[in-house]
């Protein structure tokens, strides 16, 4: 059994404005303190689940992965309400992952809807300091949560559901930074999310909000006396175990009894007569060596996905450009995905796909800005959007953006700001100020 200095609900940076510690950072606090397991609920996210689950197995802390979801101020008023999702196992994660998506894209996303699905699929967790978000009955998934920070008002309501419709109550958080010294970080980060300068003095920081000791986190939940217990068999139920070390290859539609290879090698002997009046020396072998490699490797559907998808775009008419490593391939060249022949240039197939190389290979196809979104819309309707992922870059503060963000928040004017982010080169990184002050005095 897990020991009961586990915490269900912590917000990493990458709940945005709102967590002032990393993954890593919120991990190795944790294993400091002796806390047997550790769950990271983001802000209507998953982005730091895979750097935390690492990160907690490096120390010897249990993860527990999930997301916080907010919304609901359509069901009852009052407000935004959230509800933290756990995943128990792969299924409960993948049910996770559909939720996140569902939440940002979906209009008529019910928060009260998904966490009955999640608490009668049995496969997720659900914690909410909102009883009406619990359903009745209450599957056995589902919980009130309650901590050191949660208010008075909320903990008699709280305490008032639960002893009405015999709801379980557990310790669920938040941890909203990793210790009691990086108080001000989060203070500083709020006041750059809500626009409103710091007050001066700085107030003290709160008894809550940071990873704290078991006898610390018993002492802020004594008027709840099984919520430590009910945290305690939470984490003990979560056995969830990332796949991180094998590929998870996409697979081609294709109709009973014909194989990938097959339809790669037919559409690759069109490409030659397509491409060449004459043969060119060494093609045929060229051809015979690339597609060994890439059967070898369990490629032959992925090649496919992508010539379906740069077809279809030549079709419409959809300018499309692979470029990248990708142009050292003969196949991608014979399936139109570049257009640089590697025999004529005398490129090296191994620089794209090699027989030792662990990560996929890369075949970045470019389409023009205007069209893109038909191109997107095509391979959801295609592929089944169940299926179909898109990819975001995260930006992070850097010099001259953290420099200028302070400023504003300590309340110093707009134009003070910009004379004190221009002594910043505009790449500069803040993570060693005595660099800094040496190379920018």
């Amino acid at each position: 059994m897990v020991p009961m200095n586990a915490r269900l609900h912590c917000y990493s940076y990458y709940s945005f404005l709102r967590g002032a510690g990393s993954p890593g950072e919120l991990a190795r606090r944790a294993a400091q303190l002796g806390i047997g397991a550790l769950g990271l609920a983001d802000r209507n996210g998953v982005w730091g689940a895979v750097e935390f689950y690492l990160a907690c197995r490096e120390v010897g802390v249990k993860p527990l992965l999930g997301a916080e979801l907010t919304g609901g101020e359509e069901e009852g008023g009052g407000g935004e309400r959230s509800a933290v999702f756990l995943a128990r196992n792969r299924e409960g994660w993948a049910g996770v992952c559909r939720l996140v998506p569902a939440r940002q894209l979906e209009a008529d996303f019910s928060l009260s809807a998904a966490a009955a699905e999640a608490g009668e699929g049995g496969d997720i967790f659900v914690l909410t300091p909102f009883p009406e978000l619990v359903p009745d009955p209450a599957p056995p998934t589902v919980f009130l949560s309650v901590g050191p920070g949660t208010g008075a008002r909320r903990r008699r309501g709280l305490a008032r559901a639960a002893g009405e419709r015999r709801l379980p109550v557990a310790a669920a958080g938040p941890v909203l930074f990793p210790g009691r010294d990086d108080f001000f970080l989060a203070r500083l980060l709020e006041a750059i999310r809500t626009r409103k300068p710091l007050p001066s003095p700085p107030p003290p920081p709160p008894r809550w909000g940071w990873l704290r000791s078991e006898r610390e986190e018993r002492a802020g939940l004594d008027d709840f006396p099984g919520a430590a217990a009910a945290a305690e068999r939470i984490a003990g139920g979560c056995e969830l175990e990332l796949e991180l070390d094998r590929l998870h290859l996409p697979r081609y539609p294709l109709p009973p009894g014909e194989e990938a290879s097959g339809r790669l090698r037919a559409l690759c002997l069109k490409g030659v007569r397509r491409r060449y009046r004459k043969l060119p020396p060494g093609l045929r072998e060229r051809l015979e060596r690339e597609l060994a490699v890439i059967g070898e490797l369990g490629m032959d559907d992925y090649f496919l996905l992508v010539e379906e998808i740069a077809a279809h775009a030549r079709g419409r008419g959809i300018p499309s450009l692979g470029r990248g490593s990708a142009a050292a391939s003969l196949v991608c060249y014979l399936l139109g995905i570049t257009g640089v022949d590697p025999l004529k240039h005398n490129l090296y197939f191994e620089r794209f796909l090699n027989r030792a190389r662990t990560d996929p290979p890369d075949i970045d196809l470019d389409f023009p800005t205007d069209r893109r979104g038909e191109v997107v819309e095509w391979i959801r309707r295609r592929f089944g959007s169940e299926r179909v992922a898109t990819l975001s870059t995260t930006i992070r503060f850097r010099g001259r953006s953290a420099l200028g963000e302070t400023a504003r928040a300590f309340g110093i004017s707009e134009p003070a700001a910009r004379n004190l982010t221009r002594q910043l080169p505009g790449f500069a990184s803040i993570s060693d100020p005595e660099r800094l002050r040496r190379e920018y005095p």
